[in-house]
């Protein structure tokens, strides 16, 4: 039996592909708002429906923010391992952002 957090991951790690597969290629804060959208559109997420994460990506608190460019970054490990360091300066810089 999966859990439901290992099939979240999953279905997170497919939405990534498939968008990180378009052309032109997203920035990672694109593909990170595309994740979120289709997070909330999910049929089984009706928890976070009319809640705090209920709003669009830009609107998110910086460690929400981070969560969804997580999921980038664990695609692009296994994927794109030359988007790593893109990533992982794209979290710093939404730190760096949330701390002013």
């Amino acid at each position: 039996v999966v859990a439901v957090a290992e099939f979240d991951a999953v279905v997170a790690a497919m939405a990534v592909r498939d968008i990180m597969r378009t052309e032109p290629t997203p920035s990672i804060e694109e593909a990170s708002a595309q994740v979120h959208e289709r997070w909330l559109s999910r049929p089984n997420n009706a928890y976070a429906k009319g809640g705090e994460l209920d709003v669009p990506y830009a609107q998110l608190s910086v460690d929400e923010k981070i969560k969804d460019v997580n999921q980038v970054l664990a695609w692009a490990v296994q994927t794109a391992p030359g988007r790593v360091d893109e990533i992982r300066r794209t979290i710093d810089d939404l730190r760096a952002a949330g701390s002013r």
